[in-house]
């Protein structure tokens, strides 16, 4: 199912790129869809499928490219 993923973002990336609009794509190896929904709900849903939950360093990366993305794209 990873592996899937991968592929899935991978594939994104190359369509993302053929369009020539601004993007990024990062890859959190070892960490699932929607790590950075640290709500309780998130991290119970996560764990209830066996999904690892505990790398914080990966998700303070993540919200920091997306704040980086959103003010130099979407907010003035």
């Amino acid at each position: 199912m990873i592996y899937g993923l991968f592929q899935a973002a991978k594939a994104l990336e190359e369509k993302l790129k053929a369009s020539g609009v601004p993007y990024e794509v990062h890859i959190y190896p070892g960490n699932a869809h929607a790590f950075m929904n640290r709500s309780p709900e998130g991290v119970e849903r996560r764990k209830g499928m066996g999904m690892a939950d505990e790398d914080e360093a990966a998700v303070e990366l993540a919200w920091s490219r997306f704040r980086s993305w959103m003010s130099r794209f979407l907010l003035p």
